[in-house]
Formats: structure tokens, C-alpha cells, sequence
């Protein structure tokens, strides 16, 4: 929970998640910050879990890829969203995903 609290504060998100997953037991682990934002966003870190691609998603409403997994309305409070794979030497063990960058006023950045 550290973790997430420093890098949604370091990175100015609304949201912050992480998704582990572990090889030898092919069952996966979710670690929010407590924010329903994190959990609409859940395909795609685990899509970035599964390929190792980053990816960074300016509008969400208007995304291909949110429209292919089913989330073609996320709720009106996601416009954003940033994930990078998780490394652990040269394994990828997950990925870490960011819900709405905001700037010092508050508003979300693309």
C-alpha cells in the first residue's frame, strides 16, 4: 500500500493499482489505493502484465481498446489512464497503473 500511496502522490494521479502476477502459481494479485477509478482500468494492466507493453490511454471514452474490453462507457470519472509493466530483474511480475493525471490545480491531464 506504500508503494501505491507514493506513486498515485509522485505522479499526481487520481488512482493508482497494482497488478502481480505469480508464475509459479498462475494466480494474480490486485493492490489498489481504494479507489473504484483503479478497478475500471483492471484489463488493461492486465493486458500490460500479459504482453510487457506500455500503454497510455489520453481518452478513454474514445479508446479502441477500452471499446474491445467491454468498457465503452467507463464511469465519467475516468478520463486517463498510464500502465507500465513491472520488472523484477528481467522478469515482468506485473504492472503498475495510473487513473487521471491531474495538474496542481486539480485537472486531469491527458
Amino acid at each position: 500500500q506504500k508503494m501505491i500511496r507514493h506513486c498515485k502522490e509522485v505522479c499526481s494521479a487520481d488512482s493508482c493499482l497494482l497488478y502481480v502476477k505469480d508464475t509459479s502459481t498462475r494466480s494474480s494479485e490486485c493492490h489498489t489505493d481504494g479507489s473504484n477509478l483503479a478497478m475500471e482500468g483492471l484489463s488493461v494492466a492486465k493486458h500490460v502484465s500479459q504482453t510487457g507493453h506500455e500503454m497510455n490511454i489520453t481518452d478513454a471514452h474514445n479508446s479502441e481498446f477500452m471499446r474491445a474490453q467491454g468498457l465503452s462507457s467507463p464511469s465519467a470519472g475516468v478520463r486517463s489512464v498510464l500502465c507500465v509493466p513491472v520488472l523484477q530483474g528481467n522478469e515482468q511480475i506485473g504492472a503498475l497503473q495510473l487513473v487521471n493525471k491531474t495538474d496542481r490545480s486539480g485537472a486531469v491531464e491527458p
